[in-house]
């Protein structure tokens, strides 16, 4: 293969792997939020029962 198809080869390998990694950073910012979402609503809800009980 000459010297440039490998830097094309490269190239696209390159741009594959740097969408992969974004993907898997978005899915987990995604997870993230849903994991603070959702301690946000059990906080939410232990503070509402405590409050009930007082």
């Amino acid at each position: 293969m000459s010297d440039f198809a490998n830097k094309v080869k490269d190239a696209a390998t390159d741009a594959k792997n740097a969408a992969k990694d974004a993907a898997h950073d978005a899915g987990n910012a995604v997870k993230d939020a849903a994991h603070d979402a959702r301690n946000a609503a059990q906080d939410a809800a232990s503070d509402a029962k405590s409050n009930a009980n007082e």
